[in-house]
């Protein structure tokens, strides 16, 4: 199984917060699969995971696939554990999305990347 699909599995649930953010709640159990070699009897969820969360979410938004093309900024401000819920929040300001994961009111992370369409064809 993938990395992704791990993920879309522990989404616990979505909501469209208003017209310019959404979030999605990702519920990370101590089994969950990452956590196994990052890091062994320490497991905190690495940051590349952190930024997919925040793909996804913006995905989910945009209900469409999407690639990243540069990441523009990346704050890691609490290390996260489990067992924990994290909520990732998505807003868009100017072509720019802009990710913040909390664990209740603690900011744990905030992303700032660019993205474009995935353009997927089928082949003839």
């Amino acid at each position: 199984m993938s990395l992704r699909q791990d993920l879309a599995q522990i989404i616990q649930t979505s909501s469209q917060a208003n017209d310019t953010s959404y979030h999605l709640d990702f519920v990370l159990r101590p089994d969950f699969p990452i956590f196994a070699g990052h890091f062994p009897d320490h497991p905190v969820l690495p940051a590349m995971v952190q930024m997919i969360m925040a793909e996804m979410t913006l995905e989910a938004w945009q209900k469409k696939s999407l690639q990243t093309t540069a990441v523009r900024q990346g704050k890691f401000l609490r290390p996260i554990v489990p067992p924990a819920t994290v909520r990732c929040t998505v807003a868009v300001v100017k072509s720019q999305a802009q990710a913040t994961l909390s664990i209740g009111s603690e900011i744990c992370a905030q992303i700032a990347w660019t993205y474009k369409p995935v353009n997927i064809s089928n082949p003839t």
